[in-house]
């Protein structure tokens, strides 16, 4: 059973839903992001389609890997999106981002996914993937916002 209350507060620390520091406009953020996370969190535990891995050191859920299956009819069936990849700066370095990846790999690969997709950002992210096996396609995202 995954740690609500732990994936809270990692995700608070490190996407910046902590509240802490924040003034005005980014306070409200911050309490929008966290009421989303709130309301999210069982949606995600709860379908078939989706995945939450951690890593956890006494209690600290220290790290976390988001993934889903998306059934896709250009794709010729399902394949895998890394939703989240998050790890405290303090247990990175260790393997840990390595193994919470090849869970989401073992699980989309148990569903029958095609790939695992996911989108990372800045150069450090793009040397990790590229070790860890994953190639690097060109593409541009776009995204329309609904709510």
């Amino acid at each position: 059973m995954v740690d609500q209350d732990g994936v809270l507060g990692l995700l608070s620390a490190l996407c910046g839903g902590s509240g802490g520091g924040k003034e005005g406009g980014q306070e409200a953020q911050a309490q929008a992001d966290t009421a989303g996370w709130v309301e999210a969190f069982p949606l995600v535990m709860n379908s078939p389609d989706h995945a939450l891995f951690v890593v956890e050191d006494e209690g600290l859920v220290a790290g976390l890997v988001s993934v889903c299956a998306i059934l896709s009819l250009v794709d010729g069936g399902y394949y895998g999106a890394v939703d989240l990849l998050l790890l405290l700066p303090d247990y990175r370095r260790q393997g840990l981002g390595a193994r919470l990846i090849e869970s989401a790999v073992a699980w989309a690969r148990d569903r029958g996914c095609k790939q695992l997709r996911l989108e990372g950002t800045g150069p450090q992210a793009a040397t990790y993937y590229r070790r860890m096996g994953c190639r690097e396609i060109a593409q541009q995202v776009f995204i329309w916002e609904l709510q």
